[in-house]
């Protein structure tokens, strides 16, 4: 049987990227969005559902390779065009807020999705998703702390 819940996810996240970030930041984050977004979903997805088996989504997506909900992919993209946009908004805490509160909403995510019976894993946790999540965005933000707050206190680059 197929579910809409991935399609969902995916309006969801863009309608959020669409309310919370300014459009000019939307355009300056897409690329950060399609590499940091999809990019490295698709290669953890592969990774983790037909090569390692860690998890398992169901039902099908309307849109799946080998398992892999392609729109859950996609949905990465507004996601990290926020978080990208959030990192450079703040000064003091703020950034290390964002590093911390995107891989923890990421791992709620999957609870809840455990918990519709969306997901399944096998021997894989939701401490191990967190920790994941946590090194995949620090290093997501180390890259965009580094390219971008440079070039905004240069001016190039508008804050807001």
């Amino acid at each position: 049987m197929t579910s809409m819940i991935w399609a969902i996810v995916f309006v969801v996240s863009t309608i959020l990227m669409v309310v919370v970030v300014p459009r000019r930041q939307v355009a300056d984050f897409l690329l950060f969005g399609l590499v940091g977004g999809l990019g490295v979903a698709l290669v953890m997805l592969y990774f983790f559902v037909p090569l390692l088996g860690y998890w398992r989504f169901a039902p099908a997506d309307i849109l799946t390779f080998q398992g892999i909900p392609l729109l859950l992919a996609m949905a990465w993209i507004p996601i990290e065009i926020i978080y990208g946009w959030a990192l450079t908004r703040g000064e003091g805490l703020a950034p290390f807020l964002a590093v911390i509160g995107f891989p923890l909403a990421a791992t709620l995510g999957h609870y809840g999705l455990i918990l519709n019976g969306n997901l399944a894993y096998a021997h894989w946790s939701l401490s191990k998703t967190f920790l994941l999540a946590l090194f995949i965005h620090a290093g997501l933000a180390a890259y965009i702390l580094a390219q971008v707050r440079p070039r905004q206190a240069a001016g190039s680059v508008e804050p807001d």
